[in-house]
């Protein structure tokens, strides 16, 4: 085995088998699990396999896509999952809450202008019988 396949763990029980565990873990075949990166649906099969080594990009893609941690992958070392900081989370959180309102202020937005073209209706509607009433006195 040449040097960069001892580095990047092929066959040793590694970075290949870090990525089907994460595969795994996501119920993905690898046929979807490469789709879900924009990838060739043989490369994580290739990857798996040990036929051909993972990529930077791959590697990348997978660490982004995942929320993995690139140390993990590369190591087995330290935690799986990306932890968000707490400050994070709180904008998450927010982020979702103005999505709701937003979402709440355009319903109510819509059923305000239902009811001034009723509204607008009647006023046309009223203006018309005056003015018959007044046509005929």
């Amino acid at each position: 085995m040449n040097d960069l396949a001892n580095i990047i763990g092929i066959g040793t029980y590694n970075i290949p088998e870090r990525i089907r565990f994460i595969r795994n873990k996501v119920g993905k075949n690898q046929h979807e699990f490469s789709l879900s990166m924009k990838l060739k649906p043989q490369r994580i099969s290739n990857i798996e396999r040990g036929a051909s080594p993972p990529t930077v990009e791959v590697i990348e893609k997978i660490c982004e896509k995942y929320e993995i941690t690139y140390e993990w992958l590369m190591t087995g070392q330290g935690g799986m999952k990306k932890e968000e900081s707490e400050h994070i989370q709180l904008l998450k959180a927010e982020i979702h809450n103005l999505k709701e309102d937003h979402k709440n202020l355009n319903e109510a937005l819509k059923t305000h202008k239902e009811v001034i073209n009723a509204h607008n209706a009647t006023i046309s509607f009223q203006r018309k019988i005056i003015d018959k009433l007044t046509d005929e006195k």
